[in-house]
């Protein structure tokens, strides 16, 4: 099941954005990236992209706690996550 992960853009608009997925051990497990805002769906000054519930080798994760580091630009913010199935 997909998991929306909002965030506001603001300062950020026109950046390259990645965000970096983590279980609860730290361990990274998905890069999602967007050239720029335009690639997110874009409304104003909030944007969100979409993770499929997948690693990078394509298998879906579990239920859990998961950690997101979103980079922009220069910012980077570490948000929690909860994927329920």
């Amino acid at each position: 099941m997909p998991t929306t992960i909002y965030f506001q853009s603001g300062d950020i608009k026109n950046e390259p954005t990645e965000i970096e997925i983590y279980n609860i051990k730290g361990q990274k497990i998905k890069t999602l990236e967007c050239i720029n805002h335009v690639d997110a769906k874009s409304t104003e000054s909030h944007s969100n992209i979409i993770w499929n519930g997948k690693d990078e080798s394509g298998k879906q994760v579990q239920s859990g706690i998961y950690f997101y580091k979103l980079k922009a630009g220069k910012s980077t913010f570490v948000k929690k996550l909860m994927l329920m199935k």
